[in-house]
């Protein structure tokens, strides 16, 4: 693995992990625990997700919305399914479907094969937001609220970069050709 790809690798796992961290634990303080909580979760994620691919695929802030439309429906889908907080398995399974379906079609036009990205997507959000639960569940107990929805929202940031960034680097090893104008 190039110096390149390692570098834009850890980039990814960081910036998942830490906006996942900070967009979990805004939901958890009053003036968001609402419509707004998730469209700040959704805004801050694609934001940290953004930032380490503008600089290598130049993309408009089109992936910040999707990313806030998808993880909008995708937190409103865990919450129908939970009872107190939103179920891990219907959040991450309906929110990482949508973002995928957007993200891909962004990349659609840089990368090839960007139908990979919906399938990595949903399983890495699933296990994501799973694993996140896991983490928050534990230490909820011997942390603040708001700490252990840090804790959750880190792991499972964690998780969702470290297994989507191997079909990320894959698809920027194939970028799409430039269709010069004759």
């Amino acid at each position: 693995m190039s110096s390149t790809a390692r570098t834009l690798a850890l980039n990814w796992i960081a910036a998942n992990t830490l906006g996942w961290a900070i967009a979990i634990a805004i939901p958890t303080t009053p003036p968001f625990q609402n419509i707004w909580g998730w469209i700040a979760c959704g805004a801050i994620v694609g934001t940290a997700q953004w930032l380490p691919l503008h600089g290598r695929l130049h993309f408009s802030p089109t992936w910040i919305a999707g990313t806030c439309l998808a993880w909008v429906l995708g937190l409103w889908a865990g919450v129908a399914h939970g009872f107190l907080a939103p179920d891990p398995y219907w959040a991450g399974a309906v929110g990482g479907s949508l973002a995928g379906v957007v993200q891909s079609w962004i990349l659609w036009r840089r990368v090839s094969r960007p139908a990979l990205w919906v399938p990595a997507s949903i399983v890495s959000s699933t296990f994501g937001w799973v694993a996140g639960a896991w983490v928050g569940f534990s230490v909820y107990h011997s942390l603040t609220e708001t700490t252990a929805y840090l804790a959750a929202g880190a792991a499972g940031g964690a998780v969702i970069g470290m297994i989507s960034a191997p079909v990320l680097l894959s698809m920027l090893r194939h970028p799409k050709q430039r269709q010069e104008p004759a």
